[in-house]
Parts: structure tokens; C-alpha cells; sequence
């Protein structure tokens, strides 16, 4: 997967994430919040070219600012547009995406104390919810680039981006198992 292609899925990840976040602020009564949500929101779509998506964040956030409350309509409005968007760029990634993930065999870069402390600080911050993770996330990719098929990466990938640190631990403790397994082989 080109690294266009891998923004645009963490988009895509990212848009849902405010989504949530979105509703949650509207939810608990805090409309700046929101209001900064939906200007972010409104902010990647024009970036990405969702002119809908674009167009409802843009009417919620100035909803908000203007009233410093949410219309229902607005948020369900802004909550669909988002979510259809949302799953139609997953379908059209999972459309290019290999169905065999493949690995690179005889990685000779690899080196197993490098992964081992890349892999160690990026547990270390997934254990404590680090929502700063991806510069550690990154150092491990280059680490195991060739050595790990791309797509366990990108899942790992998506599910920091998602603040979904549990599913990102498991992920991560089951490549650095088959890493260092396939290395005590070789």
C-alpha cells in the first residue's frame, strides 16, 4: 500500500475517532469542543476532497458557534455524511489491498536488538494509553519493514490511530512473537 493510500486510511480512522468524540462532547455538554472537532473534521475533508463531508462539518461547527448548542438534525446530518464517507473509503482500501499478505524473505537489515527496543518503548506507551505513539509506531515499522507482511503493520497502525491501545498491544505482542520466533529459526 502506497503511503497516500495509508494517510488516507488513517484519515479515514481519524474522522471516525472525532466522530465519537464529537458526539460524546455534544453529549457531555461541551460544545467548544465540539465546535473544534467539527472545524478539524471540516479541515481534513477539504484536504481530502470530501466536498459532503466538508459541507456538514462546516454547517455543524458554525451551528455551534453561532448558538453554542447542537441541533439534533445538524449532529445526525453530520454523524451519517461522516460514516458513509467513513465506509467508503475502508471498502475502496480493502478493494486494493492484497488478499495474501507477503512477506519479504531474507530481510537482511533486520536487526533483532533494534526491533526489541523499538518494540519495548511502543508497548511501554501503549500500556499507559500514550496517545503519542506514533513517532514509536514508526521506528517499529522501519524495524520490521520486509520482515512483517505490510498489512499486520497497518492494522497495528489503525488500531493506535483509534486509540484502541488493547487491540494495538495484542497486535504488537503477536508480531514481535512470530518476529523473534522465525530469527530463533534462522
Amino acid at each position: 500500500m502506497t503511503s497516500a493510500a495509508r494517510s488516507s486510511t488513517a484519515s479515514a480512522s481519524s474522522v471516525a475517532v472525532s466522530m465519537t468524540i464529537a458526539s460524546a462532547a455534544i453529549e457531555s455538554g461541551d460544545p467548544k469542543l465540539a465546535e473544534r472537532i467539527a472545524h478539524t473534521v471540516k479541515g481534513v475533508a477539504g484536504n481530502l476532497g470530501l466536498g459532503r463531508v466538508f459541507a456538514v462539518a462546516e454547517k455543524l461547527e458554525k451551528t455551534i458557534r453561532h448558538e453554542n448548542l447542537v441541533d439534533a438534525a445538524a449532529l445526525e446530518e453530520f454523524s451519517l455524511v461522516l460514516g458513509r464517507q467513513v465506509e467508503a473509503i475502508r471498502g475502496a482500501m480493502e478493494a486494493v489491498m492484497p488478499a495474501e499478505p507477503s512477506i519479504e524473505r531474507g530481510h537482511d537489515g533486520f536487526n533483532p536488538e533494534a526491533a526489541s527496543a523499538a518494540i519495548g518503548r511502543l508497548r511501554f506507551l501503549l500500556e499507559r494509553s500514550d496517545g503519542d505513539t506514533n513517532e514509536a509506531f514508526a521506528a517499529v515499522e522501519r524495524m520490521l519493514a520486509g520482515t512483517v507482511a505490510r498489512s499486520r503493520l497497518d492494522a497495528l497502525n489503525a488500531a493506535i490511530n483509534e486509540f484502541d491501545f488493547e487491540t494495538a498491544l495484542n497486535s504488537l505482542d503477536a508480531i514481535a512473537e512470530d518476529v523473534f520466533e522465525k530469527q530463533a529459526h534462522n
